[in-house]
């Protein structure tokens, strides 16, 4: 199936935070109990639909882990959307999140959109970060902010469509240069073209 638009996104945060969890359901609406250390990056995409638009989704899961974060620093130049994602039962994770932020605006300036992503939602009785904590960060950062819970799937598959609408909305008012190929969006044009 072809697509008119390649969208690329990058998951970033904390190790244990759920960001490959997340990816899973998204893409293949499956969880894992056990946690599996990402080494280095790990990718997926999903290819869908949004008002006759088909978009190729592509998603890379960025290790939190210290040793890897040099490494993974590449993959995020070039993305049209960064997912900042921390646990909402760990603070540090949250606490962490303004050196993610500052560590990615040195490498990748430049980003379509932003979302931050409070996840493990499922676990809300051991909740230690407040939703007002999330949003309120999220709007210091002039960012959207989302809950979401891999395990049940709940608002995963909001998260992505929504960062897809949002890329769209911002092609078609003009804010994004499609010919700029940093912006992490390729046309199909360009596709066909290459």
């Amino acid at each position: 199936m072809s697509c008119d638009y390649i969208f690329k996104a990058a998951l970033i945060g904390d190790c244990e935070v759920g960001k490959s969890n997340i990816l899973l359901r998204y893409t293949e609406n499956k969880f894992k109990e056990m946690y599996d250390m990402t080494i280095g990056v790990d990718f997926g995409m999903k290819l869908f639909n949004i008002n006759g638009v088909t978009i190729k989704l592509q998603l890379w899961d960025t290790s939190g882990n210290e040793p890897f974060i040099s490494f993974v620093r590449a993959y995020w130049v070039g993305v049209a959307a960064t997912i900042f994602i921390y646990d909402i039962t760990n603070r540090e994770s949250f606490d962490q999140l303004d050196g993610w932020v500052s560590d990615v605006t040195r490498v990748a300036p430049r980003k379509v959109v932003g979302v931050i992503v409070g996840n493990k939602i499922d676990k809300i009785g051991e909740r230690k970060v407040l939703f007002e904590e999330g949003q309120n960060f999220a709007n210091d950062h002039q960012m959207i902010y989302l809950e979401t819970s891999a395990k049940t799937g709940w608002n995963i598959e909001n998260l992505f469509k929504f960062v897809s609408v949002e890329i769209l909305a911002k092609l078609r008012n003009g804010l994004i240069n499609i010919e700029d190929t940093k912006t992490g969006i390729v046309f199909r044009n360009k596709l066909e073209s290459n």
